[in-house]
């Protein structure tokens, strides 16, 4: 498949076959930015069988003798048949088929995009609707189906853990039903903190979805759940093509009680020892999987330092690199005067977020992999 580096727009083969089945993440060649490789795709719709497999053979012929009337009649009735069985993937691959091999028949597409619209909708959980109706009250009939079936459907059993604090999981969740707690490690207490419980009706991960964040709290199932779960691909989608969307998404959000903000309510203390304020220039190298060195680096400089990690300053032009960058492992190379001499320093830290300014540039929120003392921080 064709990727393209969403920073300087090189483009790229990339062979199907050596993707994970989650995607992946990638470096560019030519200028070095990190991006995410999406998933290998199939774009074949699967062979048909029973009448679906008549259906075909018949398309074929009318395609073979140039009858685009025909066989955009035929198109029309398979993607009908698709979508009232609710295999919409398949009645939008028949449908982007159907553009491509009659583009004449251009009524009988219109009627056939239509047609799945028209059942995407009705296929809408009634309840859903009306439990989220601070939502979708607001949003097109269009907007409202893109976001019903970009919704993904998980169960969880009391006691699991749907995230862990520290883990990249960007997933907006909505509960539909059961009854979840979102607990804080707090390095001054003895045990985990509970920061807020939600159930049904409520949301949670707005803080790592519409920001770049790892998660900052874990969410832990009090009673058996159902979840309807976001990816955070589809905020990057919408942000151009659905602005008002994402709009409405984050608008919703916004109502309901941060669990980022109750955090900071309760004081609660995660940051290992006293900060300080640095002007130390450095440089950044990422890490990849196999620990060789990466075409990836920039120069950054540290705005303030504890003992379990800094604040950097750099520049990053696209958000999509800043989400690529999250959880990510790199080497930290600076120089510290200790003693009246200047010695190179080399470290590891770990992306745990990533802010943009009002003004241009970001703030990358590093951990550091092993611990600083308290002398060292006198150094910066």
């Amino acid at each position: 498949m064709k990727i393209q580096c969403p920073e300087c727009q090189a483009a790229f083969k990339v062979d199907e076959t050596q993707s994970p089945e989650n995607g992946c993440q990638g470096t560019c060649k030519k200028c070095g930015a990190r991006f995410r490789i999406p998933p290998p795709t199939v774009d074949a719709v699967p062979a048909p069988g029973g009448d679906l497999a008549e259906l075909e053979a018949t398309l074929r012929e009318l395609l073979a003798a140039d009858d685009q009337d025909a066989a955009a009649e035929v198109f029309l009735e398979m993607i009908t048949d698709c979508a009232r069985s609710g295999e919409f993937a398949n009645a939008e691959k028949l449908h982007a088929r159907m553009y491509d091999e009659t583009p004449m028949a251009l009524n009988a597409t219109i009627a056939a995009g239509e047609a799945i619209e028209a059942l995407k909708s009705g296929s809408i959980d009634p309840e859903h609707l009306a439990r989220w109706d601070g939502i979708y009250a607001e949003l097109t009939q269009e907007e409202a189906i893109l976001l019903s079936f970009a919704l993904q459907d998980s169960a969880y059993p009391a006691d699991a853990t749907v995230f862990k604090q520290g883990d990249v999981d960007g997933r907006l969740f909505l509960v539909e039903a059961g009854t979840l707690k979102m607990v804080c490690a707090d390095s001054a207490a003895e045990e985990d903190t509970i920061i807020q419980e939600i159930q049904a009706g409520d949301v949670f991960g707005a803080d790592h979805f519409f920001f770049f964040s790892v998660c900052t709290y874990s969410a832990i199932v009090v009673t058996e759940c159902r979840l309807k779960c976001l990816d955070k691909s589809y905020r990057f989608k919408w942000m151009e093509a659905q602005p008002k969307l994402e709009h409405q998404l984050q608008s919703f959000c916004n109502t309901r009680e941060k669990t980022s903000d109750l955090i900071a309510q309760q004081n609660i203390e995660r940051r290992m020892g006293e900060s300080r304020s640095s002007k130390v220039k450095a440089t950044i190298e990422m890490i990849a999987a196999d620990e060789a060195a990466t075409e990836w680096t920039r120069s950054v400089r540290f705005s303030e330092v504890s003992p379990g990690g800094a604040c950097l300053e750099l520049k990053l032009n696209k958000q999509i690199e800043a989400e690529a960058l999250l959880g990510e492992v790199f080497k930290l190379s600076f120089k510290l005067e200790v003693g009246g001499v200047t010695k190179p320093v080399k470290m590891t830290a770990r992306v745990v977020a990533i802010n943009f300014m009002p003004f241009g540039g970001c703030e990358m929120h590093i951990q550091f992999t092993k611990a600083l003392s308290e002398k060292a921080v006198a150094l910066f």
